[in-house]
């Protein structure tokens, strides 16, 4: 009987909390104006979702970026490294993540993934920084592998599109600097405040450090492989 008179109470916190959890997301869309960033001479909207409160985090910039490239390019033709973008728009391109489970998902190891078909677009949000680098044990210097990895899937004219949140991992942050791991482009981004990037160079953003003096990426790398017209 006690079960049953309060068998709604739990439905009723789940609804609620879901309520709460979106309330700042739905507040800004009221009240806040529509901010926007520059990137390659191109005005883009900072990306605003309830989903991880993106307009604190690099999500703010990546998405939007991530976005428009992407849709030039037939889903059947595009990979993506780490599930990211469904959390925010329904995808139908393949996606290959070694601890997430989701439609279009393949649960794998990238450096295991094996395919007969050639990618037109490849793309990895934020994720290349966790590989190796939060296995355990870890495993220095995985990054090399993954991204030579994705280079023997990306078709003769592909493009390649991978974003890194800088002060991370110190050994991809020396690989960037370096321009080691071979991409064709490297763009980067500072952050100016909790809501706002900036363009920026090499010089500007070497040595930023992650969760200081902004929670999350407070500098942020988009290296590409393939010509400027991506």
């Amino acid at each position: 009987m006690f079960q049953k008179e309060y068998s709604w109470l739990p439905a009723f916190l789940m609804h609620a909390a879901q309520y709460a959890y979106q309330f700042p997301f739905w507040f800004r869309q009221w009240f806040y104006p529509r901010r926007s960033f520059t990137f390659r001479g191109q005005v883009h909207e900072y990306f605003e979702h309830p989903y991880n409160a993106t307009w604190r985090n690099e999500r703010a910039v990546e998405v939007p970026i991530i976005r428009e490239l992407i849709d030039d390019f037939d889903p059947l033709s595009v990979l993506e490294v780490g599930n990211v973008l469904s959390h925010y728009y329904p995808v139908s391109h393949t996606v290959v993540d070694k601890y997430e489970r989701g439609l279009h998902v393949l649960a794998d190891d990238i450096t295991n993934f094996r395919t007969l078909r050639l990618y037109e677009f490849i793309v990895s949000i934020s994720t290349l920084e966790h590989v190796g680098w939060d296995e355990t044990p870890r495993e220095s210097g995985k990054h090399r592998r993954v991204v030579a990895h994705l280079r023997t899937l990306l078709a003769a004219n592909g493009k390649m599109v991978v974003t890194v949140p800088l002060g991370y991992n110190h050994e991809l942050d020396e690989d960037l600097g370096e321009t080691r791991l071979g991409f064709d482009e490297y763009y980067f981004f500072r952050r100016t405040g909790i809501e706002t990037w900036v363009e920026a160079l090499w010089k500007d953003v070497k040595g930023s450090r992650y969760n200081a003096p902004f929670p999350k990426a407070n500098a942020l790398a988009i290296c590409m492989v393939g010509n400027r017209n991506l």
